[in-house]
C-alpha cells in the first residue's frame, strides 16, 4: 500500500511539474505574441507597422509665440492670469502667408476672447477644448476662406 501511494506522489508532482511546465510556456508565447504586437505598431519591427487612419496629416503650421493675458474676474473679484504658447494649423502655404501678414489682428482677437473668460470658464478638459473651438472660429471670420484647422497649445499656464 505504501508503494502505490509512493508511486501516485510520484505520479502527483511529475503532473505538477508538467502542469506548470505548459503554464508558463503558454505565458511565454503570449508575452512574446503581445510584444511582438506592439512592436509592429510603434514601427520598431521594420515594414510591418499598419498605417494610423485615426491622425490626419498636419498642415503648415505657424507659432504665435507665447501670450500672456488677463482673464474676466471670477465672482470673488479675484484676477488671473493665463499664459499659452499657441500654434495655429491651416490649410496650406497660401493661408500660412495670409497668417503671418494679419499677426496682429489674429493675436488682437484672440486677447480679446481670451479676457472675456474666468478662470473657471477654463477649468478642465471642457473648458479648454470651448475655448480652442471659439478661437479657431473666430480666426476664421478673421482670414478668408476659413483656412484654420486647428489651434494647439503647445505650453499652458493658469494662474
Amino acid at each position: 500500500m505504501n508503494e502505490r501511494l509512493r508511486l501516485d506522489a510520484k505520479s502527483f508532482a511529475i503532473l505538477v511539474a508538467i502542469v506548470l511546465f505548459a503554464v508558463a510556456a503558454a505565458a511565454l508565447v503570449t508575452y512574446r505574441v503581445v510584444d511582438y504586437r506592439i512592436l509592429v505598431d510603434a514601427g520598431v519591427v521594420a515594414g510591418e507597422r499598419r498605417p494610423d487612419r485615426s491622425t490626419p496629416d498636419l498642415g503648415p503650421t505657424h507659432d504665435l509665440g507665447v501670450m500672456t493675458m488677463n482673464l474676466a474676474a471670477s465672482p470673488s473679484g479675484m484676477v488671473h492670469y493665463l499664459r499659452a504658447q499657441l500654434v495655429v494649423e491651416v490649410q496650406d502655404e497660401k493661408a500660412l502667408s495670409l497668417l503671418e501678414q494679419r499677426k496682429v489682428q489674429v493675436r488682437d482677437r484672440i486677447i480679446t476672447i481670451v479676457r472675456g473668460r474666468t478662470m473657471e470658464d477654463l477649468e478642465g478638459e471642457a473648458g479648454l477644448m470651448q475655448l480652442r473651438s471659439d478661437l479657431v472660429t473666430a480666426l476664421n471670420d478673421i482670414l478668408p476662406g476659413q483656412p484654420v484647422r486647428n489651434l494647439y497649445f503647445v505650453d499652458l499656464v493658469m494662474q
